[in-house]
């Protein structure tokens, strides 16, 4: 597994001992089985129901940054500067590391650069 993979650490491990528990309970116990996998069941839909509500908050959030950005560059006169800086610097390609998106590529230095101006 990866070291970024926090998540996966967790969920694997317990999953296995889940799984273990439910075998246990079926050759056991079959009433307290079918309750365990009900549990298990409404686990995984209130997890996909928080990665689905976290995903939509998330998103909202970037638009109301990404309004308030250009409604402050807007209001300073500076949309021509952006698209001239977009223009200029976003067709060039370098091999350095900078930041992708579309076909535009911009180093980290011009992203900077902007940020100060």
């Amino acid at each position: 597994m990866k070291k970024d993979n926090f998540l996966g650490q967790i969920i694997y491990p317990v999953l296995v001992i889940y799984i273990l528990y439910l075998a246990l309970q079926y050759f056991t116990n079959r009433t307290n089985f079918w309750r365990w996998v009900f549990y298990g069941i409404a686990v995984i839909i209130a997890f996909v129901g928080v990665i689905f509500l976290w995903r939509g908050i998330r998103n909202c959030l970037n638009q109301r940054h990404s309004n308030k950005v250009l409604s402050k560059l807007r209001s300073a006169g500076q949309e021509e500067y952006l698209k001239n800086f977009i223009s200029r610097f976003g067709l060039e390609n370098t091999n350095r590391e900078g930041w992708t998106f579309r076909n535009y590529k911009f180093d980290w230095d011009r992203i900077n650069d902007l940020k100060k101006y």
